[in-house]
């Protein structure tokens, strides 16, 4: 029974010691007309940007996604896989300062972005 325990104990010390932190980060919104009714199934074009210290402060990583909605009006990606504008996800330093979540979003294609909204301060 110790041997299973021990064996037990080595397994997970192992397991944790290869984890890694994903640079990925699961974003998901409702998306709705100016009339307040769920947008289904519709190509979505969405801005990211991740801003250093206030909603309005400097962008240390901007990307581009298309995505589409589903029956329920759900959109879901992960930022750090869309089409890079600026910076990498990879070298955002999340100990020094506080990030924000800046999207912007444009459900007409070729228009500009009309919808913009912030993600209050990512916990570091």
């Amino acid at each position: 029974m110790k041997n299973i325990i021990t064996l037990t104990l080595i397994f997970f010390i192992n397991l944790t010691m290869y984890s890694q932190v994903s640079d990925l980060i699961s974003y998901q919104a409702i998306v709705r007309s100016v009339d307040s009714k769920l947008l289904i199934n519709k190509t979505v074009e969405m801005k990211i940007s991740i801003l250093e210290d206030s909603a309005t402060g400097s962008p240390v990583y901007v990307e581009n996604q298309t995505s589409t909605t589903n029956s329920n009006g759900l959109l879901s990606f992960k930022i750090g896989t869309g089409i890079v504008i600026y910076g990498d996800i990879k070298t955002v330093d999340w100990s020094n300062y506080n990030y924000f979540i800046k999207t912007e979003s444009n459900t007409k294609a070729g228009q500009t972005y009309t919808i913009t909204e912030y993600l209050e301060e990512i916990i570091r």
